[in-house]
């Protein structure tokens, strides 16, 4: 090898591994966008007090918490079960989300509501672990800024999609549904490109 092509080599994009991480953090944003830019505005519509859409700020508890169940990720299983584990049972999650009304959920059933959006966020919180530790271990370290930025840019680009989509559409239903739809292409996209 010359010089020349060591050095490309060395500088070459890894655009397949940069995609999935990107799938990967535009999937576990869906939760996040849902609950911070969606939820609050939406239980106000259905009536619920401030004091109560206050409290809803600790369904984000996970994503504080999950170093306490970070170390074990990496002694159980492997990351792509991880991942494909997580994905699975977010987009679970999500098709039982999907199967009322947002009216319905707040007026029958607001406990469960908010223990559905607690268990997505423990999801993909977890997945945000699983994802971060497959990005440090693959990625060369000169590409590491660029797959932060990576991570930056596809965990926030869908929340605010998302919550902005719930505004113009006439039935949570209908959201919801395109929720778990995109989070269905993420995850088979990204079940596809993994090789760990």
């Amino acid at each position: 090898m010359d010089g020349q092509s060591v050095n490309h080599e060395r500088h070459a994009l890894d655009a397949p591994l940069l995609g999935l991480l990107a799938m990967l953090y535009f999937a576990q944003g869906l939760p996040s966008g849902l609950l911070g830019k969606a939820l609050p505005p939406l239980l106000r519509q259905q009536g619920i007090s401030l004091s109560t859409i206050g409290f809803t700020a600790l369904l984000a508890l996970p994503w504080t918490l999950k170093f306490l169940w970070a170390p074990f990720l990496d002694r159980f299983w492997t990351r792509r079960s991880w991942l494909l584990t997580l994905n699975l049972a977010t987009f679970g999650l999500m098709i039982l989300l999907a199967s009322r009304d947002f009216g319905t959920w707040v007026s029958q059933s607001f406990p469960f509501l908010m223990m559905l959006l607690f268990l997505m966020n423990i999801t993909a919180a977890t997945q945000d672990i699983a994802t971060d530790g497959l990005a440090v271990s693959r990625l060369a370290p000169h590409l590491r800024g660029l797959g932060n930025s990576v991570q930056v840019i596809g965990y926030n680009t869908q929340p605010s999609r998302f919550s902005s989509f719930q505004f113009c559409c006439p039935s949570g239903l209908c959201a919801s549904r395109k929720f778990w739809k995109e989070k269905k292409q993420s995850m088979l996209h990204g079940a596809a490109g993994m090789d760990m």
